[in-house]
């Protein structure tokens, strides 16, 4: 029995993420999600090249990871891109780009517990992908969420339905693809709501 038992509370959590994933796409065929603001940004350094994500929330600034930013030469849209500020212990960073919009408006409110939330990057190189998940908790200024995310995912937007419309609720910045106590098949975290904001003013 207690082997069924851990399969079945497995599928059964994967199904509620998959259902959440149904319901956050049925809002965003009414309210599209604004995924023009979010850009891969190409990194190259001196042993190589390397991808990341960045969301644009006014013209000519984007906000990524500070992992991102600090990792080589940026380019964005084929345009060189450059710091403006950068935090390296809460893992974020303010970049000029020749990009203008369209922007996205900072959430001033941190998800609530199991709010869905969408996560948009470009991870793996492979082009723009959507997630989506549920927002788990906060601890040390970051959020955790239940959406997929890959290695290029970092500096992508994490995104919330309020009032009809979809705002940036974080900044992912790191991922763990694994089970956690067998019941939670993704994992990742992101700059959480309040240290973003306090960042960005």
């Amino acid at each position: 029995m207690k082997r069924l038992l851990l399969p079945l509370m497995f599928v059964a959590c994967y199904l509620s993420i998959v259902w959440a994933g149904i319901h956050i796409l049925s809002q965003a065929a009414v309210n599209p999600l604004p995924r023009g603001a979010v850009h891969e940004i190409r990194i190259k350094t001196p042993d190589g090249a390397g991808i990341g994500s960045g969301v644009m929330i006014a013209p000519h600034v984007m906000l990524t990871a500070a992992h991102v930013a600090n990792a080589g030469s940026l380019s964005v849209d084929k345009k060189p891109a450059y710091i403006i500020r950068i935090d390296k212990r809460i893992d974020i960073a303010l970049l000029h780009v020749a990009t203008l919009c369209p922007c996205v408006r900072v959430a001033r409110k941190s998800p609530r517990r199991d709010e869905k939330v969408v996560v948009v990057g470009y991870p793996l190189g492979v082009g723009q992908v959507l997630t989506s998940g549920q927002f788990e908790l906060s601890q040390d200024n970051k959020l955790i969420l239940t959406a997929p995310a890959a290695p290029g995912n970092s500096g992508g937007g994490v995104f919330v339905m309020r009032r009809g419309e979809w705002l940036l609720s974080g900044i992912l910045v790191d991922i763990a693809n694994i089970p956690h106590k067998g019941l939670i098949p993704y994992l990742s975290l992101a700059v959480s709501t309040r240290a973003m904001d306090c960042f960005v003013n």
